[in-house]
């Protein structure tokens, strides 16, 4: 269960494969975890049905539709803009990570800051400066970049990637508002599609918000398919506030 401490909660992220009930339990117990964001298939019944029975407070927070496109058979593409360039973040500049996230997903964050239990806790505001804390901290290797979008040299966005496994996968995409006109989705899908070939990865995927039917469009727009819908749940045990 990956973790981070912010808010002054301990924090987990985890995934309902291989779910078992009695060892996750054990785990939030032993390791004192006040709050977990679980995905869950929403096929998944067991897992779901499951949950019950770790008598924490469990709140369901949206569902993300799953995508996938093969890198086999795609081709090379020039961005839509000149004025476009991307660049790897080294690190060393987690003020501009914090500008774009202050301004690109202030308006909606994780949702922590809105799950009953923890509104006490934890700010909208909060929450930004906790992305941007984790994305400047954690996404500076070879197996989790962020790559910066530049609009004339001048940052207006940012694309997170996990690679594992022949596989790209992408968290989070940032573009600021004023730019959100000038198809800079279709600039981050030709990245990746190019990098993909470059790299001779095996598969591109993303998830997009149920009701975040614009970011849909481009995806399927650009040959990605959807292979399922996770459901979020987030999991209250406040195990450190309540010691």
């Amino acid at each position: 269960m990956e973790e981070s401490e912010f808010f002054g909660l301990k924090i987990g992220r985890a995934d309902g494969a291989d779910f078992d009930s009695k060892s996750f339990k054990q785990q939030i117990e032993n390791q004192k975890f006040d709050v977990i964001r679980l995905r869950v298939d929403e096929t998944d019944e067991q897992t779901r049905n499951s949950l019950q029975s770790l008598n924490f407070p469990i709140h369901h927070h949206g569902s993300i539709v799953k995508y996938e496109l093969p890198v086999f058979g795609l081709s090379h593409s020039d961005y839509l803009n000149p004025e476009v360039t991307l660049k790897v973040y080294d690190g060393k500049d987690s003020d501009t990570i914090s500008r774009l996230i202050e301004s690109g997903s202030a308006k909606d964050p994780i949702g922590y800051w809105s799950t009953p239990a923890l509104c006490d806790f934890v700010t909208r505001q909060d929450e930004v400066q906790y992305l941007s804390e984790y994305y400047s901290k954690l996404y500076a290797s070879p197996e989790r970049q962020l790559w910066i979008m530049q609009w004339n040299g001048t940052p207006v966005g940012f694309v997170a990637n996990n690679f594992k496994d022949g596989v790209m996968d992408t968290p989070l995409a940032v573009v600021l508002p004023e730019y959100r006109g000038k198809k800079l989705l279709h600039e981050i899908m030709i990245s990746r599609n190019n990098y993909g070939l470059k790299h001779n990865l095996d598969f591109i995927t993303n998830g997009a918000r149920v009701d975040n039917p614009a970011s849909q469009h481009v995806f399927t727009k650009f040959g990605m398919r959807a292979t399922g819908i996770d459901k979020v749940f987030h999991i209250v045990p406040l195990l450190t506030k309540l010691a």
